[in-house]
């Protein structure tokens, strides 16, 4: 509640602050030296914002400054400009007087014009971030973006074999370049680029656990019973004198296997042909006198068996090739001897073997020696010579000491038979 007794104190406040302003307008802004130490009505001047104010120096040293914006007061003083408080302290509140009458109620006041909008106030701190929202369902699919450019085509190879040690690649190499092998010795690959090898570094990982054993499978039915080989047949004829081969006469010996299983040797099923022939008859001489009983000469050198068959063995594409024939298989007889030249150079690489296993050492077998002399090296002059022991196997296999399924087949036949 406001009393009528501070209506008119703050009424007089007013005019006291309106009066001042004018007086500082409409005023000199000369200050007089005279009064010595007394100071004189100060001069008010009138700015809209305390930015507005002139800069506190000599000039302005002692000015009083109303502020409209802050209504407030500011003075220059010693450089600065100091806010003036113009109100006194609060006082104690005074008893309540006796409640007046009522007075008429007065007329409405008509609405004042609406002042000058405020300075903007400074921006306030930002609050918090809220909470994320809840997930929007899946916007529709862009479209495709445009197909990039082909890489370049990369290189490959092909591993088509297993040396032991890479001395054993050799310098030429009869194959196709990208071909690659494998060295034991190393881990290494070696790839051949059409002119050397190329050592590609050591390709196997850490090994692995071993893995938990199968279960042992149940025992297959039994085959069928296969077919009756074929026999092995030997034909002889003598020669007369004047013959081409023997031209002292002799036997003609030819061998075959019965392909039609009729119990003769027709021409096309010969395999071999053997020439036994006679020596030339010496010249008779006349008797010689009768001398006396020499001692008993000294057992000859035993004679060795003719090398009854010669094969060329080449390879190509990791295979050997008997006399032209990529995994020929071989018929040999007990007791004869034959021989496997490996002369030419695409054998570098691959030592011909035999053994009684398929693929030899790489089927989990081992070498058959028996009657097998090699000399000389693949590739330039290697020569493997085979007398067939008569108690060989019915079947061997040849094979290559480094590389897998590069072999074939061995039949070992035996001359003569017996049938009922």
């Amino acid at each position: 509640m406001i009393y009528d007794g501070d209506k008119v104190l703050n009424t007089l406040i007013c005019l006291l602050v309106t009066t001042s302003m004018l007086t500082g307008c409409l005023g000199s802004e000369d200050v007089s030296d005279e009064g010595g130490d007394e100071l004189e009505d100060w001069n008010v001047f009138l700015v809209a914002s305390s930015m507005d104010l002139p800069s506190c120096d000599d000039s302005t040293d002692g000015r009083l400054y109303y502020v409209s914006s802050e209504n407030a007061f500011q003075a220059c003083s010693l450089g600065m400009w100091s806010v003036i408080d113009i109100f006194g302290p609060v006082g104690a509140d005074g008893e309540m007087g006796p409640q007046g009458q009522a007075g008429a109620d007065g007329a409405d006041g008509a609405d004042g014009e609406m002042g000058p909008q405020g300075p903007a106030g400074a921006d306030g701190a930002h609050g918090e971030d809220g909470q994320d929202g809840e997930q929007g369902p899946q916007g529709p699919a862009g479209a495709d973006g445009a197909h990039g450019e082909d890489g370049q085509d990369g290189t490959s190879f092909t591993i088509v074999g297993v040396v032991e040690n890479s001395s054993e690649l050799g310098e030429v190499y009869i194959g196709n370049a990208g071909n690659a092998f494998l060295v034991n010795s190393t881990t290494h690959i070696h790839v051949w680029n059409g002119d050397s090898w190329i050592d590609l570094g050591n390709i196997s990982g850490p090994q692995g656990p071993a893995g938990i054993s199968g279960e042992v499978g149940s025992t297959g039915a039994e085959g069928p019973t296969g077919p009756n080989g074929l026999n092995a047949l030997i034909h002889t004829e003598a020669l007369a004198i004047g013959g081409l081969n023997c031209p002292m006469g002799g036997n003609v010996v030819r061998i075959g296997m019965d392909d039609d299983g009729d119990g003769f040797l027709s021409t096309m099923e010969v395999d071999q042909t053997l020439y036994v022939c006679n020596g030339v008859n010496g010249i008779d001489a006349n008797d010689g006198a009768d001398g006396a009983d020499g001692a008993d000469g000294a057992d000859g050198v035993n004679g060795s068996m003719p090398v009854v068959m010669e094969t060329v063995v080449t390879v190509t594409s990791m295979k050997f090739y008997i006399d032209g024939i990529q995994q020929a298989e071989v018929g040999l007889y007990r007791g004869f001897t034959y021989t496997f030249e490996q002369n030419d150079s695409s054998n570098s690489a691959h030592p011909l073997r035999f053994s009684t296993t398929d693929d030899g050492t790489h089927g989990g077998g081992s070498e058959y020696t028996d009657g097998v002399i090699y000399t000389g090296t693949q590739g330039s002059n290697g020569l493997l010579t085979f007398t067939v022991p008569l108690d060989a196997p019915d079947n061997l296999y040849y094979y290559c000491q480094n590389d897998v399924n590069m072999g074939g087949v061995i039949q070992i036949l035996s001359l003569g038979y017996v049938d009922s």
